[in-house]
């Protein structure tokens, strides 16, 4: 209880000192520190010598600036581009147009390609007569767009070839030079495989489809045949 009482007479006498003071009484002194600096004091003006003075003057005639008058259009310089443009007349111009050229076309020397270019292109006439191909299609004599490399070739020998032989098959012609639904013909010797040989590795082959009457007969049925020769470890 007289804890209680205690802490009681405690609160009472932090409310008092929380009540303002009464007017009439007298407040505290507040001191106020003023932190900007007063303005400098204005410099005296000296008068010059006369002298001085008229000099000073004689020298601000005489820097006085001038102004520059500058064209309104500046001229091009002398090596500009256009002075480098050589006139042509329209005749020229048309001769010089390159879009009324053919394509070129390259053809390696001693290639298939080379050859048909050599000979202006012409038709194809070594056909074998109708009945030859398959379903009785006309088959012509396959010429080179670009000739297999004999690693391309020697993959697809069958184990125990003989040294010399040929394989002969039939293909269509496909856009790309290539050509597919390839089918033996016939092979020497006899049962040595390479006709097999030859249809499995027709799918990389390039043959420049036939020629009849100008116009390229891509569809058309070639004959192609390999002639093998083995020799030593190639």
């Amino acid at each position: 209880m007289a804890l209680v009482v205690v802490l009681h007479i405690l609160l009472l006498s932090m409310l008092f000192r929380l009540v303002p003071p009464a007017p009439g009484k007298k407040q505290p002194l507040v001191t106020v520190v003023d932190l900007i600096p007063a303005a400098a004091p204005a410099p005296t003006r000296t008068r010059a010598p006369k002298a001085r003075q008229d000099r000073s003057r004689a020298s601000r005639k005489e820097v006085a600036p001038t102004a520059t008058v500058l064209p309104e259009k500046l001229p091009p310089p002398a090596s500009s581009i256009w002075s480098q443009v050589i006139p042509l007349t329209r005749e020229q111009m048309a001769s010089a147009d390159l879009a009324r050229f053919p394509p070129a076309r390259v053809a390696e020397k001693g290639s298939d390609l080379a050859e048909a270019s050599a000979d202006g292109g012409g038709d194809t006439d070594d056909a074998t007569g109708p009945g030859a191909g398959p379903n009785g299609e006309t088959l012509y004599n396959a010429r080179w767009y670009r000739r297999p490399t004999n690693a391309e070739l020697a993959f697809y020998l069958p184990p125990g070839r003989p040294p010399l032989g040929w394989g002969m098959i039939a293909c269509q012609t496909v856009p790309g030079y290539r050509v597919e639904n390839c089918q033996e013909i016939a092979q020497s010797p006899a049962g040595s495989g390479l006709a097999g040989a030859v249809r499995q590795a027709a799918w990389q082959f390039r043959v420049l489809p036939p020629r009849i009457g100008g116009k390229v007969m891509v569809g058309a049925w070639v004959r192609i045949r390999i002639d093998y020769t083995i020799t030593g470890t190639k």
